[in-house]
Parts: C-alpha cells; structure tokens; sequence
C-alpha cells in the first residue's frame, strides 16, 4: 500500500487494520464503498465502484431430487432447495432449474424452503410423505439413500435420478 502500514490506512480511512488486511487479499466487501474512496484518496489511486449484475437464484422443484433437502418441522416433512448457479437444468435430476415460485410465480428469496409472497412450499411435497408416520424415520433413510448414490461411480448408470421413497 505505497509503503503505508495497514494501521495508518486503517486509521486514515477510519476502519479497522483487520479490514484493510482483507482488502489487500481482494475482499472488498470487507468495507463499504465510502470507506474505499476514504482510503483510495488517502492513497492517491482512483477507484470507480462497479455493479455486478445480480445474479438468479435458480432451484429444482423436484421433491426427490438430490439437490433439496429434506427436514422435519413440526411433524412435518418439507424441502430446503439447493440454491444452484449457472445452469439451465438441474445437475442432480435433470428438470429444468426455476426462478419463480410454481404457485404464485414471484421471485424466490435464497435458502428459502417457502415463498415470501404466497407462503407456500416451494417444493411440493409428495402426499405420502406429508402424512408419514415417522419423519425422523424417512429423514433418516432419506440420508442413507443419498449417501450410497453419492458412493456411486459417476459412470453407472440408473434408470431415475431422483431418489427414491425409503420404504415405509
């Protein structure tokens, strides 16, 4: 930092030395904008801030795909979907990736299991599963399916991608 100690930036610009150590290893958003301009004027260099486009939070609304995750609330089984970037089609089954809430069609919020706006799932759960007697049970074998395809050689092949109703 033009012969500068990480104290006297950190001083200058009115942040912590720990701050300007992570700028320097490229985490800008260790900082806000102004405290960069702080610093970028005290240092004498230019800095034009830039937006990134937002990207899409995309999930796979399949129920038994690998990609969401099953959990227990109240008794209940429901679906954490796995947020996924950069594809068109889900990598653990296939089906097209979505957006929007299949209910209402608005935007989905990341690490939501359901919509802001309706408040529904955004995975439907199946019938079978939203009556089971023992979700901790189905959890558990839940689990232990996913662990033995993820065991599977990438080269075999099976005849769903999805995995399938631990038995009852």
């Amino acid at each position: 930092m033009q012969n500068r100690s990480q104290t006297e930036v950190a001083q200058k610009s009115g942040c912590s030395q720990g701050a300007i150590s992570r700028i320097e290893m490229g985490d800008f958003r260790a900082v806000s904008e102004e405290i960069l301009q702080d610093i970028c004027r005290f240092l004498g260099v230019s800095w034009e801030p830039t937006k990134e486009p937002e990207a899409k939070t995309l999930i796979c609304i399949t129920s038994g795909c690998l990609q969401n995750t099953p959990y227990d609330l109240n008794g209940k089984i429901h679906f954490l979907p796995l947020p996924i970037n950069a594809a068109q089609n889900c990598p653990g089954c296939g089906q097209k990736l979505t957006d929007q809430c299949p209910h209402c069609q608005s935007p989905i919020r990341p690490n939501s299991a359901f919509c802001i706006s309706c408040a529904k799932p955004l995975i439907t759960v199946p019938r079978e599963l939203l009556t089971h007697p023992d979700p901790q049970a189905y959890l558990q074998a839940y689990d232990g399916q996913c662990a033995r395809l993820r065991k599977r050689s990438p080269f075999e092949t099976t005849s769903a991608a999805t995995v399938p109703a631990p038995d009852q």
